[in-house]
This record gives C-alpha cells, structure tokens and sequence, in this order.
C-alpha cells in the first residue's frame, strides 16, 4: 500500500487539509468534511488537530485566492467569469465589499461560506488592503475550524443519524433512477419490436401486391 506507513487519523488530517485548501479556492465541502471529522473524533482533545490542520489550509487557500486574484487579474478572472456561481454574486460582493471590507471578509470565512471564494477573489481583484484581508481571515477561519469541529463532535449523535437517513435516500434515489431507465429501456425494446413487426407486416403487403 502506497500510504500504509501512515495511521487513519494522518490519513484524514491529510484529507482536511486537502478538502480545507480546496474549498478556500471555491470548491465546496470543507465545512462538512470538518463536521464529519469532529463527529468521528472519540475524545475531545482529538479535536484539536482537526481545528489546526483546518485553520492553516483555510488560511493558506483564501490567501492563494487573494494573491492570485491580484497577480493575475485578467487570466483568474476570465476563468471565474465562466462559472454561473461567480456571475451571479459578483456585483453584490462588490457593493458589499464597499460598505464594509473588514467585515465581509470575516463573516464569509465561517458564516457565509458560500461566498468565502469568491469574496477572496474580488479581494484580490480589487487590491483590498492586505493586512486588513489577512487579519479578517484569520480571525474568521479560526473560527471556521473551530465552529464546524466542534459541531460535529457535540452533536455527533445527531451528524450520525442524519448521515444514515442521507444514505438511506441515496439508496433510494439510486434504486429509483435504476427502474426508470430500466423500464425506459424495456418500453424502447417493446416499442423497437412492434416497429420492426409493423414493417415487416407492410412488406409482406408490399409483396403480396406485387
């Protein structure tokens, strides 16, 4: 095994990280990796790790955004553009980012998160301050790692259940979505052989007129 020198709790600590870093950068899924991580930690210093290990690829992703939106304005840019996500809440982050900097950028690392990539972004596009842009987020991503942490592990009861009823209508969906296409595909072979029977019935006609 390629990582069979590491232990399962460096595994998932490699994991946060990844996921953590990624989601700073616009994918979404840190918040719930975190959650998760927390609900799995059997003792509550266990947490402590998860919450370091998060802050430093949060911290680490929203100031790759930042840096990267200022360097490269015009290539980030034309890249985000694309996305529907980035389109349709670019103006009303800006507005916002004139009415309170600081602020925006706090609240978006651990509350609105959803709009933490982004906000990192027009930050860097519109030269926000840096030390103030740095300041925000680590406050804010402390926060973060710590809000969703310990979430998961005090109500870890409660993250259990919801995830068994998740995969429960996963499995739902997915036997569903099975019988669909199933049936669709018996009524195309059903519809497919009356079709062939009805030419050849208007051949053997043809034929027969002949």
């Amino acid at each position: 095994m390629i990582f069979s020198f590491l232990t399962p709790t460096e595994i998932n600590l490699a994991l946060i990280f990844v996921v953590c870093f990624a989601s700073s950068l616009g994918m979404p899924g840190g918040d719930i990796w975190l959650v998760s991580s927390g609900a799995l930690a059997d003792k509550f210093t266990s947490i402590f790790p998860i919450i370091i290990v998060g802050f430093f690829a949060a911290i680490l992703g929203d100031l790759t955004a930042y840096f990267l939106a200022s360097r490269f304005s015009p290539v980030i840019y034309s890249i985000l553009r694309k996305h529907p996500v980035f389109k349709r809440n670019e103006a009303s982050v800006k507005v916002r980012l004139e009415k309170s900097e600081f602020f925006l950028v706090f609240i978006s690392r651990f509350l609105l998160t959803g709009l933490g990539a982004i906000v990192s972004y027009i930050s860097g596009f519109t030269r926000l301050n840096k030390k103030k842009f740095i300041v925000a987020a680590i406050i804010g991503d402390i926060l973060y790692a710590s809000l969703y942490t310990m979430l998961g592990f005090f109500f870890k009861e409660v993250w259990t259940d919801l995830t068994s009823l998740i995969n429960e209508i996963l499995f739902v969906i997915i036997i569903l979505v099975l019988i669909y296409f199933i049936v669709k595909y018996l009524r195309y072979v059903k519809s497919k052989k009356n079709s062939d029977a009805l030419n050849y019935i208007k051949f053997k006609q043809k034929l027969a007129r002949q």
